[in-house]
């Protein structure tokens, strides 16, 4: 018998693996603050307004370019977002900018938090964003 218990013990807690969990990101418009540290290591910030709708997401700049409006698809995978930009962008800016790729995704309460550690370009973006009602 405790044979049996310590096997079922065994398969539960193999069984639950957090990472295998998605997170349920709710449809709807969010906004906050978007920061990039360069290479310098001076901050850059900015208000922005993202929209999650259907697996598909749009990003809106209070400033010109931080980050560039963008509109793509998104798919999590457990604590992780991958932003995939498909809009169309002009030339006049750095394109390495736009927003694209993994993650690093969390929720606290009300606020949504993506960071990105971007080694190829040597720089980190964090977004900080809050449900609007």
């Amino acid at each position: 018998m405790k044979k049996t218990i310590y096997l079922l013990l065994i398969i539960l807690f193999w069984g639950c693996d957090e990472s295998d969990s998605n997170f349920n990101l709710e449809s709807g418009n969010y906004s906050g603050v978007f920061t990039i540290t360069e290479s310098n290591g001076q901050p850059q910030s900015g208000n922005v307004i993202f929209n999650f709708t259907n697996n598909s997401y749009s990003v809106v700049p209070e400033q010109l370019y931080l980050p560039p409006t963008g509109a793509g698809t998104y798919s999590i995978n457990g604590n992780s977002i991958v932003l995939i930009d498909t809009a169309i962008h002009t030339t006049n800016f750095d394109g390495t900018l736009v927003l694209n790729g993994n993650f690093e995704l969390s929720y606290n309460g009300n606020v949504l938090i993506l960071k990105q550690n971007d080694t190829e370009h040597n720089r980190k973006r964090i977004i900080t964003l809050t449900k609007q009602f």
